[in-house]
């Protein structure tokens, strides 16, 4: 692999006074700037999203479409590609929702989604066949924060499912050792920056690759494409 293939950022929250992410559109700009830097030429703006009915959908939609316009009339740049999502908090059915598909990435039938720390990996994987269903391949942010990650894994292993990493996790020893016992376990894999903003939470695609193509050279990690 190399660096240069590997362009897709797919988790940030660099969408400005949205969420716990870019408090700013200085920051957010600040934040695009860097990511450039480091080689990302397409990156997708996911700001925190949790709904529990149909209208929770149309409103989020609306708010976020008010916050990249906002971010989009200090910042334009032809060297990085701009698309929307959300990082959608699973804990319940949401396929059940009208507009439910609005919440994927731009042009796409990828929906970003977080789990609750404390889950049920049986509910977890009927709420993700059930999106399934409906033609929406389901990623899942940070895979390694959780404790039953095994579990997790294992119950959807069969479902339409793609594991993102965060990069932060093979900047250290420990991390590097959790992320190759993960990388053992399936072959479906994506690495992002899930970056807040540019202090302790910034974007380390960069380095993380670095040290991807160096320590993790026997593992074939699934490149996202958008």
């Amino acid at each position: 692999m190399k660096w240069s293939d590997y362009v897709v950022d797919l988790h940030t929250h660099a969408l400005p006074q949205i969420d716990d992410g870019a408090q700013s559109v200085e920051e957010s700009v600040c934040m695009l700037l860097d990511n450039i830097k480091q080689g990302v030429t397409t990156c997708v703006l996911t700001p925190h999203c949790h709904v529990i009915n149909s209208q929770q959908i149309h409103d989020f939609i609306q708010k976020r479409e008010k916050h990249f316009e906002m971010l989009t009339d200090h910042f334009r740049d032809s060297r990085i590609r701009l698309l929307l999502g959300g990082e959608v908090y699973l804990d319940r059915d949401i396929s059940q929702y009208d507009g439910v598909e609005q919440l994927c990435i731009t042009g796409t039938n990828y929906m970003l989604v977080e789990l609750p720390y404390h889950n049920n990996p049986d509910s977890v994987s009927e709420w993700i066949y059930s999106l399934n269903l409906l033609n929406i391949t389901v990623i899942l942010a940070h895979i390694e924060r959780y404790n039953n990650w095994r579990e997790i894994m294992k119950s959807i292993s069969e479902l339409d499912v793609i594991f993102q990493l965060n990069s932060a996790l093979f900047l250290s020893f420990m991390g590097r050792r959790l992320a190759k016992k993960i990388l053992s376990q399936h072959t479906r894999f994506v690495v992002s920056s899930d970056m807040h903003n540019m202090d302790k939470r910034k974007s380390t695609m960069s380095k993380a690759f670095q040290i991807i193509q160096k320590k993790f050279s026997d593992n074939e990690m699934f490149m996202l494409t958008l």
